[in-house]
């Protein structure tokens, strides 16, 4: 493999890791008075906590709160996130409230097909360390498929500006890489067959 290749490989791995953003280590639902651990995956660009609605046979919505504690640290991959804003990037196909804190920062009671994707700002300067909770009441409602319930998606990404930055130069980066070795892959067959000619 050239040298070209390698860096360029390396260099769309880091680009990969620093577009994830930054990833909560726990998620937790609110079961009534208490917080539960919840299972899920942090890639793709997305947290995706899956949500199984439970039929009520009323028709009546039912909320489920997630809570996501923001200990933010001071850099990322090396790069600086302290005084920075925390931006938060949401898809969801059900009707949501977002809460920073206890200040409602996005609110969409009736997704006609799917809310987002919405950016909004969570924290307006992080610091290292505690920046508060995030809430996301996600309301669920009945739905029947065949006798089935349906499930619920929501899917949210934290980054920064310098993250968005660094991922912008990394990304180009990698792509200048690849297509330099496309280039001198071309080259050396040309070589070749000029040789073997």
């Amino acid at each position: 493999m050239g040298t070209s290749k390698v860096f360029g490989s390396r260099i769309r791995q880091a680009a990969d890791l620093i577009d994830l953003g930054w990833c909560p280590p726990l998620v937790r639902r609110r079961e009534g008075d208490q917080l539960v651990d919840v299972d899920f995956t942090c890639g793709d660009n997305q947290f995706r906590p899956m949500v199984n609605i439970g039929y009520n046979g009323r028709g009546e919505y039912e909320t489920f709160e997630y809570v996501i504690q923001l200990d933010i640290p001071a850099e990322l991959h090396g790069v600086r996130l302290e005084g920075q804003a925390l931006q938060a990037y949401l898809i969801t196909t059900v009707p949501v409230e977002v809460y920073a804190g206890d200040r409602l920062v996005l609110s969409d009671p009736f997704p006609v097909v799917a809310t987002g994707p919405a950016t909004f700002t969570v924290v307006d300067k992080l610091v290292a360390g505690d920046n508060g909770q995030l809430r996301i009441a996600v309301h669920t409602g009945r739905g029947e498929v065949a006798g089935e319930s349906l499930g619920a998606l929501v899917g949210i990404h934290f980054g920064t500006e310098s993250l968005t930055a660094a991922f912008r130069a990394l990304d180009t980066a990698a792509a200048q890489m690849e297509l330099a070795a496309a280039l001198a892959d071309d080259g050396q067959r040309d070589l070749l067959e000029a040789v073997e000619a």
